[in-house]
């Protein structure tokens, strides 16, 4: 994927800058994890303002919607229809063991990546907090802006325990938005109060990035997983699922909030925020003319907002219409 990237850029198709995150395929071990790294054959921040290496990634539990988020408590028993489980106990998957969870992030650390996961649930966000504190006992971490991609379950204590360590949280509220109403059913209306927990994280002085996930189908509005950043802006504002519910509206955040967190807070995860993410002199001329402004419209229009112009290095990439 990184070479098709690449490939685009040499052939001028590419109208975006794109910084790639790596999987990283590893056995858990020290050993392992380097030989992984290794064979990747990139350098950390490998490529230029157009194609970049990103982050690692690590895949340590599930998903909510699976049932399959590492949970601090049960699921309970009024998830078991939905999640087709039987057990009182059950708390979803941790796919790595702590201690390969602990290999993995001392070691690349220890080999000057940035390093990011997948994870879901609250104790799955513990476990990797134990193993990003390891690293950071090694030597310091903060500076590498670890990233927890997705967390989905906040609380205070680990929002300020994120912040010390210097992590980030890659968010999506378009799960909360397509995803809350059936799970209210399943999980209880109370357990979603911090679901896609945006002001909890920022209250506890974390950086964060919203944004969409995988794209399963082309609308950018009723796909699977919606990518009309507009829509993501309007529910991180309003807290209102695709049903009109609404659940822990003080999870809310204001839409200047929302816009730094689409765009100059983003720009921050990949160590750009002097480059792009919001429009000064002496930054790349991207930007985009929209058909709306965002920060007066009705709340229930922001997701109706769409560019008329998309400018990236001081060229015109899209035109409505053209």
């Amino acid at each position: 994927a990184y070479e098709t990237y690449q490939t685009l850029r040499a052939q001028g198709r590419l109208p975006v800058r794109v910084t790639v995150t790596l999987g990283l395929r590893t056995d858990g071990t020290v050993a392992g994890t380097e030989r992984a790294i290794k064979a990747i054959g990139l350098k950390p921040g490998e490529g230029d303002d157009w194609v970049k290496a990103g982050p690692l990634k690590i895949g340590v539990d599930g998903g909510i919607l699976y049932g399959t988020a590492h949970m601090r408590e049960p699921y309970g028993p009024q998830s078991f229809s939905l999640y087709g489980i039987s057990d009182p106990a059950y708390r979803g998957d941790l796919r790595i063991s702590r201690d390969g969870l602990k290999n993995i992030i001392r070691t690349g650390h220890r080999l000057g990546w940035q390093m990011s996961s997948h994870v879901t649930g609250d104790a799955g966000v513990d476990a990797v907090l134990d193993a990003v504190e390891a690293a950071n006992a090694d030597s310091p971490i903060a500076g590498r802006r670890y990233n927890i991609i997705h967390g989905y379950f906040p609380n205070p204590e680990t929002a300020q325990r994120a912040a010390r360590l210097g992590a980030c949280v890659d968010i999506q509220p378009m799960w909360y938005y397509k995803d809350a109403d059936g799970l209210s059913e399943a999980l209880g209306a109370g357990r979603l109060t911090n679901f896609i927990g945006l002001q909890t994280w920022h209250k506890g002085g974390v950086k964060v990035a919203i944004n969409a996930d995988h794209m399963q189908g082309l609308d950018p509005n009723t796909s699977l997983n919606p990518y009309n950043p507009f829509l993501a802006m309007q529910t991180a504002i309003t807290r209102k699922t695709e049903g009109g519910q609404v659940f822990g509206p003080q999870e809310r955040v204001s839409r200047e909030l929302a816009l730094r967190m689409t765009t100059i807070d983003a720009a921050w995860f990949s160590f750009d925020e002097t480059k792009k993410g919001s429009i000064e002199t002496g930054k790349f001329a991207d930007l985009a003319i929209l058909t709306d402004d965002y920060l007066t419209c009705a709340e229930d229009k922001i997701k109706d907002i769409r560019s008329r112009v998309t400018i990236v290095g001081g060229k015109v990439v899209y035109e409505a219409g053209r």
